[in-house]
């Protein structure tokens, strides 16, 4: 699986962390991260240091489908998601949010023509544990 590492906080002066669904939204959107930051605390109910809840992103995924389209939606309780590694081989082209599921705790990015962009160490450690991929949203423009 190719992996890039993304993190724009990186070079900026600001202090967060569990920020995965602004990183991800930054790169798959291609707008600014200090942008993407206010827009989660306001429309995601994001506080600082904390990350966004599943169903609080995949709500306002949905309510925009002039944006988004969901690929692959865990709407089965039976569903098992998909291994992490096969994703970037199911969705080759075009640009994607995928929400990661391991255990109890969740994790997002994005994927770019079949290429993950994330902090390489919270990719590295949802591979090495064997997460699943339950969501998969394509961004239309």
């Amino acid at each position: 699986m190719l992996h890039v590492h993304y993190n724009p906080r990186d070079a900026l002066d600001i202090v967060d962390s569990a920020d995965c669904a602004v990183r991800a939204l930054t790169k798959a959107l291609r707008v600014d991260y200090c942008n993407i930051h206010l827009m989660a605390e306001v429309a995601l109910h994001r506080p600082l240091g904390k990350g966004v809840a599943k169903t609080v992103l995949s709500s306002w995924l949905r309510g925009h489908p002039e944006t988004f389209r969901p690929m692959l939606e865990e709407d089965d309780s039976e569903f098992d998601g998909l291994p992490l590694e096969v994703i970037p081989k199911a969705f080759p082209k075009g640009t994607f949010i995928c929400m990661v599921r391991y255990s109890f705790y969740g994790h997002i990015f994005a994927m770019v023509d079949g290429v993950v962009y994330d902090d390489s160490r919270d990719i590295t450690s949802h591979l090495n544990r064997g997460s699943r991929v339950f969501e998969v949203w394509e961004i239309l423009n």
